[in-house]
């Protein structure tokens, strides 16, 4: 910056303040290239930001057209749906009577399910009780069975011993029983 008066007339400057105001000029020309690079650099930024959302602009518009249209298939479609179901008949009251006869045929057969289920854990429980009867009877008849195989076999023997008695009484000469031959 100069200063008020600093320049005085044409012809009489020195040659230092015109080697100073050269190096000022200079100076300044340098940060005005550097400023105007500067802002072609920015230029070209802003250049390829604007076209970056040009771009998205032009991706969000087509993403808004085709949710516009998928909208409008949507309500098309409840309408649609709508007026089919107002078109439809309503249920009788034939209709909601044979409903409620088959409800409660099936609340019917339900409950008769869960009373032979009942009666099928009481038949079991006494199946059980006679299983528990039959295998003590079987292990009661199998030693009865032991016990009349013994009484037989000593029946035997005592009919051998009773046979070998008479027939040493029916001869007078032999020796009694039990005596050695």
């Amino acid at each position: 910056m100069l200063r008020a008066g600093y320049i005085v007339g044409g012809s009489q400057g020195s040659q230092n303040d015109v080697l100073r105001l050269n190096g000022i000029v200079d100076d300044l020309q340098h940060k005005l290239k550097k400023c105007a690079d500067r802002l072609a650099t920015t230029e070209q930024s802003v250049a390829r930001g604007n076209a970056a959302l040009q771009s998205e602009r032009a991706t969000s518009h087509a993403r808004m057209v085709a949710l516009a249209g998928q909208v409008k298939e949507a309500q098309t479609r409840e309408a649609a749906v709508r007026m089919e179901m107002s078109a439809m008949p309503k249920v009788s009251d034939y209709d909601q009577q044979r409903f409620e006869m088959q409800a409660q045929g099936a609340l019917q057969l339900e409950q008769k399910y869960e009373e032979e289920v009942a009666r099928v854990a009481a038949l079991e429980e006494v199946l059980a009780g006679l299983r528990l009867e039959k295998e003590t009877i079987t292990a009661e008849h199998a030693s009865l069975q032991t016990e009349l195989a013994q009484a037989k076999r000593e029946a035997t023997k005592a009919k051998k011993k009773a046979a070998k008695a008479e027939a040493a009484a029916a001869s007078p000469g032999a020796p009694p029983p039990g005596a050695p031959p």
